[in-house]
């Protein structure tokens, strides 16, 4: 188990549980690299970054640890962001849409965590309001990627509001 993983919360780590499969089926697996709707080498399970090369292919075990510490990076972002009072459902909402979208940078690009004008976004601002619904209803404006609503989009933030909304019978 990498250090990574160690490092999560047992909420975390359930909420991964819940969105595996969700992220694969929206993401899909792909051994060889690509370029995305909007030209950035994607590979595995919507792995991007420098070790992604568009033409190149990737075992299984490569891209099964991609899975792994790139879900356990975005459940760190969840947990960093988000507060703690979070349902597993919502949590597992809010990390495939982290994975997703990264945790953002201001000046850079708009994120689970940080808008590029350097503002909180709502579904962060309403979370931490306990205003559960308005936060999940939230995830639904982020559906565009280079400035075009994807259809793609569209239905993973659908399922993610839908995910998002169950309730935890626990």
């Amino acid at each position: 188990m990498n250090n990574r993983i160690k490092k999560l919360t047992i909420a975390s780590l359930a909420a991964i549980s819940i969105c595996i499969p969700f992220v694969v089926n929206f993401e899909g697996d792909e051994p060889v690299g690509y370029a995305d709707p909007v030209g950035i080498p994607t590979a595995g399970v919507g792995h991007t970054g420098p070790d992604v090369i568009i033409g190149k292919w990737y075992d299984e075990a490569t891209r099964q640890g991609w899975l792994k510490n790139d879900l356990a990076e975005a459940a760190a972002i969840v947990e960093r962001c988000a507060p703690s009072t979070i349902d597993v459902y919502q949590r597992a909402a809010f990390v495939s849409f982290a994975y997703n979208v990264g945790a953002g940078k201001k000046g850079v690009k708009d994120g689970f965590c940080v808008l590029k004008n350097g503002n909180t976004p709502t579904h962060i601002k309403r979370a931490r309001a306990k205003d559960k619904a308005g936060a999940c209803k939230a995830l639904l404006s982020w559906t565009k990627a280079g400035g075009k609503v994807l259809p793609g989009l569209v239905k993973r933030r659908k399922a993610e509001y839908e995910l998002c909304m169950t309730e935890d019978e626990t």
